[in-house]
């Protein structure tokens, strides 16, 4: 269902100042029209104490496991994740080559020989993250850089403590020493979801 409100139409005939015209759409077709519903008659103004039958929730952060991981020839180690997702990943500490600089790349495509896309087509995403981990850390969780795609005008601004998020499905990690996948974490960052919210009574 969607709702559009009187400035999506040209309606000449209606006043603006004491009325808004409200169409209801259910799949193709135009179903109703009608005035505001929240206008008090008696003193012609919007009334402003309307219900809300939505609250907003804390954005959650989920730890995922890549499905798989491989030594490429190069000694870098690729992480497969099965699907893209916005966050950013969580590496243990002692598995780089050479701790001081971990360098990384992120994104959501592979080329054909099995390494991350660093010139993906269109919207598809990537990004290198250089980082120097810090001592006496079991794991280092990665920084994502600010950019003008995460920090423009049209941008969701993120928590503090969450920090700047990227949609990457695989990850490369250069130098490294081969571990059991289940000591990374694709950090998802995601709004809750009830699956059962529509079967409880409102």
């Amino acid at each position: 269902m969607r709702i559009f409100r009187y400035s999506d139409f040209s309606d000449k005939g209606i006043d603006r100042r004491s009325k808004q015209k409200i169409c209801t759409i259910h799949g193709s077709g135009v179903h109703s029209f009608s005035a505001n519903p929240y206008r008090d008659k008696s003193n012609n103004s919007i009334m402003t104490n309307t219900k809300h039958t939505i609250q907003t929730k804390e954005l959650t952060q989920t730890q995922v496991v890549p499905i798989s991981t491989q030594i490429l020839d190069t000694k870098t180690l690729l992480l497969d994740f099965g699907k893209a997702a916005f966050g950013t990943l969580l590496v243990p500490a002692p598995m780089v080559a050479n701790p001081e600089r971990l360098v990384v790349h992120l994104g959501e495509k592979l080329t054909i020989d099995g390494r991350v896309d660093r010139n993906p087509p269109g919207a598809v995403r990537y990004c290198r993250i250089e980082q120097q981990p810090v001592n006496h850390q079991n794991s280092c969780r990665l920084i994502i850089p600010a950019d003008k795609q995460n920090t423009g005008p049209a941008a969701i601004k993120m928590p503090s403590h969450i920090g700047e998020v990227f949609p990457f499905h695989y990850a490369e990690i250069e130098n490294a020493v081969e571990f059991p996948h289940d000591v990374f974490f694709q950090i998802s960052v995601h709004y809750p979801f009830d699956e059962n919210a529509a079967l409880k009574d409102v």
